[in-house]
């Protein structure tokens, strides 16, 4: 069973495909201040019920212990593991009637008895200690008053969900692309007050997005994180990221450092298109990818593609692209921009530790393994 699921997410993780122009961009070449080195690895002992790929996991230090936890999507499970043993530590699992028909896609941790997980089909939060019973039930169902196109909340690795006093915020998206659709239409970020059940959307996409066809699928997800005050969004087919303040509720652009060419897909947005010429699509642009915020050493990195040299259809091998990090520090002054030269299996399963970055590189039957870039100061 797991041999047919790590075929099936091989090709299922890469796939999304059928013509793009060759773009001229600019990576941009800084004085770096910060460079990555590649250091240990870390392996992690999976038992027969535990797949090798999550698209929700989280790393979190509770006095001292530090965790990783990874949901299990089959066993509507998460599985906690100590970072430092590699060791099971528990299993959290629902536990409680409220919980009946609930399919586990995502989750957060609060602290160490608190859980906010989430259902994507019925757009379901819950709020839960870690035995497994439910505190709270909250249904972030769409809105379409005002908006013709609001989102629909994802909870995951680059998703995450903040519970501020009485308010629930989150990132969203709808795939696809509509002719009755700009972007002031399809807003990205989801406020959801617990005590009335208001729910509120705000933040529109790039003015890239407006009027073209990008043909849905990964190039409108959205990548965010909370700090301080603010999130922070990193959008695939914006150079810039975007500020978003959750005091005033509106958002400014952080100019970054690229200079990427994006090319839509020269179709209207009536017109069918296969999924292949959907993926082909997005294998042959530059794009970005998740942001994440490094608190040890106070700086934020990046993800960004390159287009794959030459993708084929139906040869999972030509679709595989360079990928690096841009690297920011607090004020988002640049720091570093540096491509990587091996393979990334998946953003999905990205987070930051005292050791670094950590990515997955690959899977297999018996581990999760994770690859660690250090961030090092370069001196003068």
């Amino acid at each position: 069973m797991k041999s047919i699921f790590l075929l099936f997410a091989t090709i299922i993780i890469i796939i999304q495909f059928n013509q793009a122009c060759l773009r001229e961009a600019s990576i941009s070449d800084v004085a770096s201040s910060i460079i990555l080195t590649k250091d240990e690895s870390k392996f992690f002992k999976l038992n027969s019920e535990t797949l090798p790929y999550s698209k929700s996991i989280q790393f979190n230090c509770f006095e001292g212990l530090r965790l990783l936890s990874v949901t299990n999507r089959d066993r509507n499970s998460i599985y906690f593991y100590n970072y430092d043993t590699h060791e099971l530590d528990y299993i959290w699992k629902p536990k409680d009637s409220l919980f009946n028909n609930f399919y586990l896609d995502g989750h957060s941790v609060l602290n160490r008895d608190t859980i906010i997980v989430f259902s994507y089909a019925s757009a379901t939060v819950c709020l839960s200690n870690r035995l497994g019973k439910c505190l709270n039930t909250y249904r972030l169902v769409r809105d379409m008053s005002n908006f013709s196109h609001p989102p629909t909340p994802v909870i995951g690795t680059f998703n995450p969900i903040l519970l501020k006093d009485s308010l629930l915020l989150c990132t969203g998206y709808i795939s696809g692309e509509y002719n009755d659709s700009d972007q002031e239409q399809r807003p990205v970020i989801i406020k959801f007050d617990i005590n009335s059940n208001r729910i509120e959307y705000y933040l529109d996409y790039p003015h890239i997005y407006d009027r073209r066809n990008w043909g849905g699928c990964d190039l409108r997800n959205v990548y965010a994180i909370f700090f301080k005050n603010f999130i922070i969004a990193s959008f695939p087919l914006s150079n810039n990221l975007i500020k978003f303040d959750l005091f005033s509720f509106l958002g400014s652009e952080i100019i970054a450092m690229n200079n990427f060419k994006f090319d839509p897909i020269h179709q209207s947005k009536d017109k069918i298109i296969s999924h292949d010429a959907l993926g082909m699509h997005f294998y042959s642009n530059f794009s970005y990818g998740p942001i994440l915020y490094d608190k040890y050493r106070s700086l934020f990195y990046r993800i960004w593609y390159k287009p794959a040299t030459n993708p084929r259809d139906h040869e999972p091998a030509s679709w595989i692209r360079k990928w690096g990090i841009e690297i920011f520090n607090e004020n988002f002054e640049i720091c570093g921009n540096q491509q990587m030269d091996d393979s990334l299996f998946t953003i999905k399963s990205m987070f930051v530790t005292e050791e670094g970055i950590n990515y997955q590189k690959f899977i297999n039957d018996d581990e999760i393994m994770f690859s660690i870039l250090k961030p090092e100061k370069i001196s003068n």
